[in-house]
């Protein structure tokens, strides 16, 4: 069985990031019985210094989602699914694990993210 982790960057990419993960799940699709999960997870603790204030997302953490994705793989799904937390700032997320994190804004950081990575921000839904 394939399982494709994908990403809600894939619903409207604005990075490379987004668009290979676009173009996965494109690839994914055309495997029978393949399950395509969207998702947004990290590593935990949460592992920059900084989180941007200004970004959105439903993120969770790695074991989080493991869990869930057992779940899945259990009930013996396919096609698409998504494992999404609450809606959030990357920053609020990131306190979370790791008090020390100090607040940036997405201009502040090395790429480009979107301003609302949650899946319900898309015009293309989720």
């Amino acid at each position: 069985k394939l399982i494709y982790m994908s990403s809600s960057y894939a619903i409207t990419p604005v990075n490379w990031y987004g668009f290979t993960k676009r173009a996965g799940e494109f690839t994914a699709s055309h495997v029978a019985g393949s399950l395509i999960v969207r998702s947004q997870f990290k590593e935990r603790p949460y592992p920059y210094q900084i989180a941007p204030t200004d970004a959105y997302a439903r993120a969770l953490y790695a074991d989080e989602v493991a869990k869930q994705l057992v779940q899945l793989v259990e009930a013996e799904a396919h096609g698409n699914a998504g494992i999404w937390g609450k809606r959030r700032s990357l920053y609020d997320f990131a306190r979370e694990s790791r008090p020390d994190v100090r607040p940036c804004l997405r201009r502040d950081l090395p790429h480009v993210i979107p301003a609302d990575a949650s899946p319900e921000a898309s015009p293309h839904g989720p």
